[in-house]
């Protein structure tokens, strides 16, 4: 017999509906939803509304304790009482508790619907400065504010609104950049629907054993980013439910199922680590049409994936354009630093092989990176002539190796303003005073050579042709993971939500944070607002700092200094941290 009945209890039909919990009363993301296409759809200004009464102090509780013994009601003239109800996170309702019948109670933060909006700013706050989760609650507990209706489930819902709005804000800031290329391009006499934009991958784990990975595309002439992909190799709620049901089970096809059809699931690449970055660049090509309506001609890499050869295979645009690859000069660079350290150890070995007295060779790293940036101000110096950026380079090898018994500074430039002194002498008569400094010797010369013939081939300088690197790509890859820290595993979700406010920040500063806030519902006060306008003065101030002559000849000399310093301490105490040396 039904227990219910034998109590005299009536019977119900069917379960009680659920109308949410602290922990789900923040799970609607319609409101943001709709903020989000709005914006998507409209013009895209970053200007946000301020509310100059809003602002948040910490308080500690006692305040209310005496405050209650100071203060009556003016109604009933009694004594109030001070409380909390209604916990939802770090929101709460105040309770103002005496003997009348009935008093509004006052929340401590605006409300969302149901929700607070002081968990919406902590969470993306937090978030900025890349901290998750249970970061958020050491900070509560070590700083005595109650988190114990601070849940998983409502962290993440917030994060839900976060990613609605960040997605929205950040494709206004990718239309807006591609405008301005746009614009720029038609400035310079080029195709305004014709780009030039430089790619790159980046991972949180090297040895492409990452499991994420985040591409961008950053316009040439603006450098800005115009498009990011982030890409995942795995699902968090698929490798959860499959320890209740192991894959290829009918309950698994089920659930799975289930999960795709509702777009939940963030495994979306299959293959290496590698790959992410040559898929999510082809991605990014066969949306540009679309998104954007422009194509990109010209591809600025690395040679250190097969992501231009891909886009030569798909032809991502048929037969109306033909992709063309434009090579990163600070890369090429580096290729002379690379294979002369590699050239010099092969050299070392081959003496140890013949038992030959070893002697501490010139060409000591710090001289090959000056060799390095030669290399790079020579095709910056000279972007539209192959020849003339020929010369300047070869100009730097055999300056380097002149002696007063031979000189060889026929590719340097002649004339009294010279960078070269043999030739500055040369133009004001007064050569006889001139003394070269120590050279390369004839052995180091004929270890460069080949390296510096196989770099002055025309086919690689043609590339080098407009003087492109992608420095702006790896500028915004340490933004990325400044939000997001690589010693810190985060989901796709989290993961894009940095990669679109490190975008937004990079492209316009950090006024389209604040947007981001307005969109999830957030207030912005004016100590926010007065924040991000100091904040974005110091970017440029540190940025116009860091362009001078004299800023940048500090960093060369300190990164020389602590090259010099490196290989005196190799000299001293001999090779003592290499793979298979303690053998």
């Amino acid at each position: 017999m039904d227990k219910k009945k034998s109590m005299g209890i009536p019977h119900r039909s069917g379960r009680r509906r659920f109308c949410g919990n602290r922990y789900t009363s923040d799970s609607n993301t319609e409101k943001t939803s709709s903020a989000a296409k709005k914006l998507k759809n409209g013009d895209p200004q970053f200007q946000v509304t301020i509310h100059p009464s809003l602002a948040y102090v910490i308080v500690q509780w006692s305040v209310f304790v005496l405050l209650q013994q100071r203060v009556a009601c003016v109604k009933c003239g009694k004594k109030v009482e001070f409380g909390k109800s209604d916990l939802k996170g770090l929101g709460f309702q105040l309770e103002i508790i005496c003997d009348c019948e009935k008093s509004e109670p006052i929340p401590s933060s605006p409300k969302i619907n149901s929700g607070y909006e002081i968990n919406r700013r902590i969470v993306y706050a937090m978030r900025l400065i890349g901290i998750g989760f249970y970061g958020l609650l050491n900070f509560c507990g070590l700083m005595d504010i109650s988190a114990s209706a601070l849940s998983s489930t409502g962290y993440y819902n917030c994060l839900q609104h976060i990613y609605c709005a960040v997605e929205a804000v950040t494709e206004t800031v990718f239309k807006k950049a591609a405008r301005e290329e746009q614009e720029m391009n038609k400035e310079k006499g080029l195709p305004e629907d014709r780009l030039t934009v430089s790619g790159d991958g980046s991972w949180p784990k090297r040895g492409f054993t990452a499991l994420l990975g985040i591409i961008s595309l950053i316009g040439k002439y603006t450098n800005k980013v115009i498009d990011v992909a982030v890409r995942s190799k795995i699902c968090q709620a698929c490798s959860n439910y499959s320890q209740k049901f192991p894959e290829n089970t009918p309950e698994f096809d089920a659930w799975f199922t289930e999960h795709c059809e509702a777009e939940n699931c963030t495994r979306d690449h299959d293959g290496s680590a590698g790959l992410i970055e040559v898929e999510g660049v082809q991605e990014m090509f066969l949306r540009s049409v679309e998104k954007y309506g422009v194509m990109y001609e010209y591809y600025i890499g690395d040679g250190d994936s097969k992501t231009f050869k891909r886009l030569e295979e798909t032809e991502p645009y048929g037969k109306a354009l033909t992709v063309k690859k434009k090579a990163c000069v600070l890369r090429v660079g580096k290729s002379i630093y690379r294979r002369g350290k590699e050239a010099k150890k092969n050299l070392a070995k081959i003496k140890r092989a013949l038992k030959a007295q070893e002697k501490k060779e010139a060409l000591e790293r710090a001289q090959l990176s000056k060799l390095s940036g030669y290399f790079k101000k020579a095709v910056l110096a000279h972007p539209d002539s192959v020849a003339d950026m020929k010369k300047a380079i070869l100009a730097s090898l055999y300056h380097k190796c002149s002696t007063d018994a031979k000189p060889q500074h026929e590719y340097c430039p002649a004339g009294a303003d010279s960078w070269c002194g043999y030739q500055k002498t040369v133009a004001t008569d007064k050569l006889h005073n001139f003394k070269h400094p120590s050279a390369f010797d004839e052995e180091v010369k004929d270890l460069l050579q080949p390296i510096y013939e196989e770099l002055t081939d025309e086919k690689v300088l043609e590339r080098c042709l407009g003087a492109n690197t992608q420095n702006n790509n790896e500028s915004y890859n340490s933004c990325v993971w400044n939000i997001a820290p690589k010693h810190k595993f985060v989901g796709k979700q989290t993961l894009e939500i940095a990669a679109f406010s490190a975008a937004c920040i990079f492209n316009e500063g950090l006024l389209p944070i604040l947007k981001v806030m307005e969109v999830m519902g957030v207030k912005i006060g004016p100590q926010a607002r007065q924040f991000v306008d100091k904040a974005n003065d110091r970017r440029v101030d540190r940025a116009e700092l860091e362009a001078t002559e004299a800023s940048k000849e500090h960093r060369t000399a300190t990164r020389n200094a602590k090259i010099l310093e490196n290989d005196a301490y190799e000299d001293q105490e001999g090779v003592v941290y290499e793979a298979g040396l303690d053998k």
